[in-house]
């Protein structure tokens, strides 16, 4: 075997060994940022030219020359030294929040990540997995808390920076090496060292193509952040007024905004009748019996009749103030129709007290239509209530069908 092929096949040994796990105390960097390979790995210029070959060096010598670095006095990158230049951080995070209608907030949601100059990663329902540009990764987590109620939330980040040198630097030695084997093989006469160079140089190329590669996922995880959002709709909610007194008055403290929401599709009843009604077009009835009926429209809207024995045999008025003062003051919610002078009538002409209310639950305004009827007994009397509860849009859309569906109450 030849002297060169000797040579060749000790240095390329050591080669193997220097391109993959090269140390960080035995080459320095070209540049003063984060470094010459991620650089290239975001589209900027090509790494530093190979040192070149000394003239009329000998076989032997030019292989050796090729597979080793060209010794610096520039100190090598430190902890301190990666400290000073730009951190490179991949955040990720993930959300379940409880809002009032979750296909619309969905929607929402992407318009604004839309906006930010993200994308829509995957969805599935009512989960959805975006990513948008980092810088503006913390402000849509804000966005996010205040739109709803947060059940979980995740927050992650992965410092990256120490991983890029070390990635750069071994692709930008791998590089230099490659380029030196290049020259290495012009001069080359022998098929067997031909080959065996050839079969370092194929090594070498998948190398910094894997490098190149991972550097470009890192660029990409660094620049566009990923966030998983779950949106959860109806879901019930705990009472919006922090400091709500109980009324004294059963009855009283089992309607309102939140308690339609936290209505499920079969709602326990005290009557043993069906509910005379007829529901307005667009909503389903999914339960009437045991004195009570429950029906709900294409956005989730909720309309819910049911009825309370009243041993106290209160009037209406009565009734209509203590609600109110329930609502308003014991809740926080808004009166926006009621009061006094407000009534409706059924169908056998019973005349009832009327309320609209609004309040905020999950971050976002909901409407409520309150009637409320006094059915008197032989031993008691019986309150039926009429309530009606929506988001804000769907709400106006629909409360003057409820309205005229109420005067078919029977």
């Amino acid at each position: 075997m030849s002297s060169l092929n000797l040579a060749a096949l000790g240095a390329l040994a050591a080669l193997a060994a220097l391109v993959g796990c090269a140390s960080s105390a035995e080459y320095k960097y070209a540049d003063g940022d984060y470094g010459v390979a991620a650089a290239e790995a975001w589209g900027g210029d090509d790494i530093r030219q190979a040192a070149p070959m000394a003239p009329g060096a000998p076989p032997a010598q030019a292989m050796r020359q090729a597979t080793t670095t060209t010794p610096t006095t520039e100190p090598a990158p430190t902890e301190k030294s990666i400290e000073a230049a730009k951190r490179l951080v991949i955040y990720t995070g993930s959300l379940s929040l409880l809002v009032a209608q979750a296909d619309p907030a969905v929607a929402e949601f992407l318009a604004h990540v839309d906006t930010l100059g993200g994308y829509l990663q995957s969805r599935s329902g009512t989960t959805v997995t975006v990513r948008v540009p980092a810088s503006t990764f913390f402000q849509t987590v804000d966005r996010l808390r205040k739109s709803g109620q947060v059940v979980d939330e995740n927050i992650n980040a992965q410092d990256v920076t120490k991983r890029v040198f070390d990635l750069e630097l071994r692709q930008r030695t791998a590089e230099e090496a490659h380029k030196r084997l290049l020259k290495l093989l012009e001069s080359a006469t022998k098929m067997e060292d031909i080959l065996a160079i050839e079969a370092q140089l194929r090594r070498l190329t998948d190398e910094i193509e894997a490098m190149k590669g991972e550097l470009r996922t890192i660029a990409d995880q660094v620049a566009f952040s990923t966030l998983t959002v779950t949106f959860m709709a109806n879901a019930p909610s705990p009472v919006p007024y922090p400091m709500r007194t109980h009324s004294r008055f059963s009855w009283i403290n089992q309607v309102g905004i939140e308690r339609v929401l936290a209505q499920s599709s079969s709602p326990e009843g005290e009557g043993c009748w069906w509910i005379g009604l007829d529901v307005p077009a667009g909503f389903l009835t999914v339960h009437d019996e045991w004195g009570t009926l429950l029906a709900l429209s294409t956005e989730e809207s909720k309309l819910w009749v049911h009825e309370f024995d009243d041993e106290d045999r209160g009037a209406l008025a009565f009734w209509q103030q203590a609600l109110v003062a329930d609502l308003q003051k014991g809740r926080g919610y808004t009166l926006l129709e009621g009061g006094t002078g407000q009534s409706v009538k059924d169908a056998a002409g019973r005349e009832g007290a009327l309320l609209v209310t609004e309040t905020t639950l999950s971050g976002r305004p909901v409407r409520g239509l309150i009637a409320v009827f006094v059915l008197p007994g032989t031993f008691s009397n019986t309150i039926r209530v009429v309530e009606f509860v929506a988001d804000k849009d769907a709400f106006a859309k629909d409360v003057d069908a409820v309205k005229a569906s109420i005067a078919t109450l029977r």
